[in-house]
């Protein structure tokens, strides 16, 4: 385990314990790292943004904190998915997540940079 991977898994613990007003601003980008990378060990992209949306807030957040921390894969993947969703609003209809993926991506892209991620040990 590396230093980050030990920084990372504390914040997010830290986070899961205490509440999120015991994060410092320091942890901040720590947790949203970790939180991204265990909704996509779960879910992949697809579920990262589906947990995430409509909170384009908290996913650009997270975009910086993978940046910052320097999870350049991470960051280059959950950006070009985040891209066919940046417009994505709640459905005033009820709708599934499918149906939704098939009008923001509907290229399938999110499962080719899954793979991305996958190949890079994501």
């Amino acid at each position: 385990m590396t230093d980050l991977d030990e920084q990372l898994h504390l914040a997010f613990d830290k986070w899961a314990d205490q509440g999120p007003e015991s994060l410092s601003d320091s942890e901040w980008p720590l947790f949203r790292a970790q939180n991204f990378i265990l909704q996509w060990e779960a879910g992949g992209l697809s579920g990262y943004l589906y947990n995430s949306l409509p909170d384009h807030a908290e996913i650009r957040a997270t975009l910086d904190s993978l940046l910052v921390l320097g999870l350049t894969v991470e960051f280059e993947c959950l950006s070009s998915a985040y891209k066919f969703f940046e417009n994505y609003t709640d459905p005033e209809q009820p709708s599934t997540w499918a149906h939704q993926c098939s009008i923001y991506d509907s290229e399938e892209s999110l499962d080719d940079l899954d793979q991305v991620l996958q190949r890079a040990g994501g």
